[in-house]
């Protein structure tokens, strides 16, 4: 067929239906633009008895007439849309209606049907097509129910009424979880699926199964054609009979399998856990032991350098000053109870009296490194880099104040010209 006998077919066959152009293409193409073969096709009609019915008579004169009265309009529609600027104004002559995604048309078919007989239908699956509705049946390894309407059919209300709004279809789906769904074959999606599926009358409904045997979804039984809630239950009775027993054996197997192989996931992650654990454990130990050892380490650095420290202080204490000068004299009490007279000169630091204590205190907790120092003959110096902390602190007794290093000794009342210091050791 030329492409403009292909355009007037399509254009013949909206106009007794109003169906899409995409649908309207595919339908024809299918019968072979044969346009009368679709309509019967859509509607739901036998072409068998169509064909029987004799015309009136003197129809087929004024089909003629008809038709070339229709051909010719058609013409000028064509050559007007083909006119520049003209498409703009062809909504005013008879608009292309819009492709619908597969879900978009099974919401729109759902919402006809609920705003028709009401909300209490079968729960369909409206996320999709049919193409999905089979790879969620054949992923879930479960049952579908396709039903293939033709909203053009003289049938539709009467199937919408007994078997899409029957509370005993609705219960007897929902409770084998078998997933529903609906499609109009006036929408190109749900037609390729009445081909795929040779329904030759509408409506019709599919029961589609997972096959454990072959491992893909087959056909368990098919009505098309004027249907009741009874006839689909009987004919969905008898083929779940025979086919559900060994999905059902394979769903338990396979749950059983499942079941195994997590139950060896959650052993393998617990096992992978406590090791986890045991390393983390293991990783803290040795970071403990290591930081301990630094610890120690750097303790046993810094009390070598304070032992070096302390006996260069030894034995670079300055000589006492002598009785006639002008010195402070002090009665300093050591931590142990003992006491110590000693004199300072008065224009020293306080610090003076903080290194005399240190080398009293240094005698009585260190005597061998003490008594090494004092007799060494080597000339001592005290280490680079390093800050000696004193490990007590000086007192005045009246009043109580801590004396501090930087402090001269003539500016304190309280130690010059005389005074008592007592030591008190740090924590």
């Amino acid at each position: 067929m030329s492409r403009s006998g292909e355009q007037e077919a399509i254009q013949a066959l909206q106009s007794s239906l109003d169906v899409p152009v995409d649908t309207a293409q595919s339908v024809l193409e299918s019968f072979n633009w044969n346009v009368q073969e679709a309509v019967e096709f859509l509607t739901g009609e036998s072409s068998q008895e169509s064909r029987k019915k004799k015309p009136l008579p003197g129809f087929g004169f004024f089909h003629s007439i008809f038709s070339f009265i229709f051909s010719g309009f058609y013409k000028f529609w064509m050559f007007l849309s083909r006119v520049p600027l003209l498409p703009t104004f062809l909504p005013i002559l008879g608009a292309r209606k819009r492709y619908l995604s597969p879900a978009d048309a099974a919401n729109k078919l759902l919402q006809n049907l609920e705003e028709q007989y009401g909300t209490n239908h079968i729960d369909f699956f409206t996320e999709g097509g049919y193409m999905e509705a089979l790879a969620r049946t054949k992923r879930s390894f479960g049952v579908a129910l396709l039903f293939f309407t033709s909203t053009k059919s003289d049938d539709m209300e009467d199937f919408s009424k007994k078997v899409l709004m029957d509370e005993e279809v609705k219960g007897f789906l929902s409770r084998r979880n078998i997933l529903c769904w609906v499609g109009d074959v006036c929408e190109d999606e749900a037609f390729q699926g009445s081909r795929q599926f040779n329904c030759t009358k509408f409506p019709s409904a599919v029961l589609i199964m997972y096959s454990p045997q072959l491992s893909e979804l087959v056909v368990a039984a098919h009505l098309h054609g004027p249907m009741d809630s009874t006839l689909l239950q009987n004919t969905l009775t008898n083929a779940l009979a025979r086919h559900l027993p060994s999905l059902e054996r394979f769903r338990t197997e396979r749950e059983s399998r499942e079941s195994t192989r997590e139950l060896r996931r959650q052993q393998d992650d617990a096992y992978q856990a406590s090791l986890a654990r045991d390393r983390e454990r293991q990783k803290q130990a040795k970071e403990e032991r290591e930081r301990k050892q630094k610890e120690q380490e750097e303790k046993e650095r810094m009390l070598k350098l304070s032992l070096q420290y302390r006996s260069w202080l030894a034995v670079s204490i300055p000589s006492e000053p002598q009785p006639n000068t002008q010195a402070a004299r002090l009665s300093i009490r050591l931590p142990d109870g003992t006491r110590v007279i000693r004199r300072f000169e008065k224009d020293c630091l306080v610090k003076s009296i903080y290194e005399f204590v240190d080398s009293l205190l240094f005698a009585k907790e260190e005597p061998e490194v003490y008594e090494q120092a004092m007799s060494s003959s080597a000339v001592l110096a005290p280490p680079e880099n390093y800050q000696h902390k004193f490990h007590f602190s000086l007192y005045s007794s009246l009043p109580r104040e801590i004396l501090e290093m930087e402090s001269t000794i003539c500016d304190l009342p309280s130690v010059f010209p005389s005074g008592t210091v007592v030591v008190e050791l740090e924590d």
